[in-house]
């Protein structure tokens, strides 16, 4: 796969979790931050900022396990793919064609 040097600028501040199903599953560190600042901001309670944290990743796993529909349908048209909760905190899934 060829990556653009803003991939690779990025890939060091992204912390690799796993591969599901051949797809590696990637979360950029801003992502982690945007989460714990919303804990730390936005609740009065250590306990009320476990359960929106705990909210959160529910949405999270809810999200990427859309993006994987993309991924396998992707997979199953020859395209190679990665996911990464990306800064901006959306989910991005990165296709590049196999040779």
């Amino acid at each position: 796969t060829r990556h653009s040097p803003e991939d690779a600028r990025s890939m060091r501040w992204t912390l690799r979790l796993g591969t599901i199903a051949g797809i590696r599953v990637e979360v950029h560190v801003t992502f982690l931050l945007l989460l714990a600042g919303i804990a730390l901001f936005t609740t009065s309670s250590p306990r009320d900022a476990f359960h929106t944290v705990l909210h959160l990743l529910l949405l999270f796993t809810c999200v990427i396990m859309h993006e994987f529909g993309h991924a396998l349908m992707a997979r199953r048209f020859g395209i190679a793919t990665r996911m990464r909760a990306a800064r901006s905190s959306r989910l991005r899934t990165v296709r590049s064609r196999r040779t």
